[in-house]
């Protein structure tokens, strides 16, 4: 059982990249400590229509000004984010933010979108 999970066959997130979608999300911002420290946040829902389960699902969300020019982006790192694991036509919630390059006013809209992610039986 050990060799199969190790070296066994493991799904391909590309072939299932259509499956995975971001349901809901919403974005906001928080001060740490003075006003220079503004971090911007987007929380959301995931869904998995697929028969696998997948683990260290990174979310990517890019941000735009009133003139569609994007001036930000969140890209999950896995090795510093809680990841998220989503069953087999299951939800999860997901989480993610950074320090805002612009005041708030400047995000005028934004994408989240699903970049990757790991079958669940994948050990590395």
């Amino acid at each position: 059982m050990f060799y199969d999970r190790m070296f066994g066959p493991k799904q391909r997130f590309a072939e299932y990249r259509d499956q995975i979608a971001v349901v809901s999300s919403e974005i906001s911002w928080r001060v740490s400590g003075s006003e220079s420290n503004v971090y911007v946040t987007v929380s959301g829902m995931l869904t998995n229509h697929s028969d696998v389960a997948w683990k260290d699902v990174g979310v990517e969300a890019r941000f735009f000004d009133q003139s569609n020019k994007q001036f930000d982006a969140i890209t999950v790192n896995t090795d510093g984010y809680r990841s998220v694991v989503i069953l087999p036509h299951g939800e999860a919630a997901f989480r993610i933010e950074s320090k805002a390059a612009r005041p708030g006013a400047d995000y005028h809209t934004y994408k989240v979108t699903v970049r990757w992610a790991k079958d669940v039986d994948q050990i590395f």
